[in-house]
């Protein structure tokens, strides 16, 4: 069951790096400050989730 669970966190990890490539493709045109800093915050709202989630489990 552990095996699942590592591979659930890293198909969830590259599903996140996928929408971060994505939201850099769609800043690219979109150059609008306020938009890429309201994408940057919830991009780290996102990545600080995930970790609480793996390293929470881990304990």
């Amino acid at each position: 069951m552990e095996e699942k669970n590592k591979i659930g966190c890293l198909g969830s990890f590259i599903v996140l790096l996928v929408i971060i490539y994505v939201v850099l493709i769609v800043m690219k045109f979109f150059i609008s400050v306020t938009l890429k800093i309201a994408w940057f915050g919830l991009i780290v709202l996102l990545i600080m989730w995930l970790f609480k989630e793996i390293f929470g489990k881990n304990k």
